[in-house]
């Protein structure tokens, strides 16, 4: 599985939290804002939204000031399908049940051990598919 992850200036340090906790337990993590020259979420959002469209089975993870902005434009990409999370619980369901591929955590909303924690409880989540997956080809069907 392939992981990337973006965030604005303002959210810089728990993207650096979160890549060096994810980096300590062996998870390889791509962190796009290296080479990026995105400024605005906006830009940022359809950089990641277009890796993730480019490479199959990535997981995503934005982060900015409150995760309302990149949630909503995430979701108007095509096979993407974005999940503003705040706990755990939410984090692993939206995989499960939506097969989310993108999750967007709000810096001024969720504290770093509890931003960890959604991002582990995502990575590890696997798609139930069955009945979920009518929802997820309607949804994809609507880009």
């Amino acid at each position: 599985m392939s992981i990337v992850i973006h965030s604005d200036a303002q959210s810089q340090e728990l993207k650096d939290f979160i890549l060096k906790s994810l980096a300590d337990a062996d998870y390889e993590i791509e962190d796009l804002s290296a080479s990026s020259s995105a400024k605005t979420i906006d830009e940022i959002t359809f950089e990641v939204t277009k890796y993730v469209q480019e490479h199959e089975g990535t997981k995503a993870i934005i982060i900015d000031k409150y995760g309302i902005a990149p949630f909503i434009l995430a979701n108007k990409q095509k096979n993407i399908i974005a999940a503003t999370v705040s706990d755990e619980q939410s984090a692993k369901m939206t995989h499960r049940h939506n097969n989310t591929n993108v999750i967007v955590l709000g810096s001024e909303v969720v504290g770093k051990l509890n931003a960890l924690n959604c991002v582990k409880a995502f990575l590890k989540a696997g798609y139930d598919a069955g009945r979920h997956q009518i929802r997820i080809d309607m949804l994809n069907s609507l880009c």
